[in-house]
């Protein structure tokens, strides 16, 4: 995984991906930014994008770009029913 985003300069991670790259990373010359450890992902995302906007950094809405960990709820449940759906009757 390290290596899948070795080459973005300035990276921000949060959520359970911290504990996961911060050592891996520490040596790095790209900058990393890390949110505090929270259990929950939301607070923590939050907590980035503060620190962003206080440096002064900023994105209109239309440019946000998203990139999910794992796919989301509607995804994996449209998954689920179409493996329903091919499972041979009495399954």
């Amino acid at each position: 995984m390290i290596d899948k985003y070795a080459m973005i300069a300035a990276l921000s991670f949060a959520g359970d991906g911290v504990l996961m790259v911060r050592d891996a990373l520490k040596d790095s010359a790209a900058s990393y930014s890390f949110a505090s450890e929270m259990p929950m992902l939301a607070p923590s995302i939050a907590v980035l994008g503060f620190r962003q906007y206080q440096e002064g950094n900023s994105v209109t809405p239309e440019n946000l770009s998203a990139v999910y960990v794992r796919a989301s709820d509607a995804e994996i449940n449209e998954r689920w029913q179409q493996q329903k759906l091919q499972q041979p009757a009495g399954k």
